[in-house]
């Protein structure tokens, strides 16, 4: 699911259409009925709840459960700090991402990019900074790291990487921003505001 890479697209011309999310939907749900302890069945659910029934407790559940059964799976470890994330639960996803470093210390861009999220809502700008820095392929985390850049009072940096989030995505920060799967209204309204600070 394009969500579960940080982006839930709500525009009728990207993403999954109408009829092929429902049929995703419903092979997840037939996927777990077939096995209820299968971790990737698990994880598709708690996408299905998680994401798009907003019911954010069963997602949870289901996130917990695929890890869980599968602990060493650094993927599935990434889903669930995203999950964390977007409920605020910022200390747990921090360590958790420790936790999956220490299974892979060549950690991929995943993870990386979900610590600097972590370190910007801990008011960590200096390390939210560097971490977004050693993405090869930054795409949607320039937004955050235009909003560090801003929060630590550069706006210079700030202007040119927000130009760039802009370029590579071809979203505003508006739509960026809508696109994310927050829980929490402070965080939303946090992003939301100091990305539309920036002058560009």
């Amino acid at each position: 699911f394009q969500a579960e890479d940080g982006i839930r697209d709500r525009s009728p011309s990207r993403g999954l259409g109408d009829v092929y999310k429902r049929q995703v939907i419903d092979i997840g749900y037939k996927a777990l009925e077939l096995d209820p302890n299968d971790p990737e069945a698990n994880r598709i659910m708690g996408s299905i709840k998680f994401y798009f029934e907003k019911d954010f407790e069963l997602g949870k559940h289901h996130f917990e459960k695929a890890k869980n059964l599968n602990p060493s799976d650094i993927w599935l470890i990434s889903r669930y700090v995203l999950m964390l994330i977007y409920m605020g639960d910022i200390e747990k996803a921090v360590s958790e991402i420790q936790r999956a470093m220490r299974l892979d210390p060549f950690s991929n861009d995943v993870l990386i990019i979900q610590e600097g999220i972590c370190h910007y809502w801990l008011k960590d700008y200096d390390k939210s900074i560097n971490c977004f820095q050693k993405i090869k392929i930054p795409g949607y985390a320039l937004f955050y790291l235009a909003a560090a850049h801003m929060k630590n009072k550069d706006s210079e940096r700030a202007i040119e990487k927000l130009k760039e989030a802009k370029a590579i995505t071809g979203q505003s920060v508006d739509e960026f921003v809508n696109s994310l799967a927050y829980t929490k209204d402070d965080m939303v309204e946090d992003l939301l505001n100091t990305l539309n600070s920036i002058s560009v």
